[in-house]
């Protein structure tokens, strides 16, 4: 069980790595989300750095899933 589960996983991170959206019905969708660029401050240096744009893994449930 474990095996499969890291299969299907494994599957899923792959797809939308490569900016494919990934549906399972009745249990929700995972897609790529973009995080915008933005500056930092180091609280203990007081040194100003930037961070590119980043992509991070957005799940968004289904109705089904979400109902109480």
């Amino acid at each position: 069980v474990t095996e499969a589960i890291n299969v299907i996983l494994e599957s899923i991170t792959e797809a939308v790595a490569l900016d494919e959206k990934v549906e399972i019905r009745g249990f929700g969708t995972f897609s790529k989300k973009f995080i915008r660029p933005r500056k930092f401050t180091n609280p203990k240096t007081k040194e100003v750095s930037y961070l590119g744009e980043t992509a991070i893994m957005h799940f968004k449930p289904s109705k089904s899933l979400t109902k109480k």
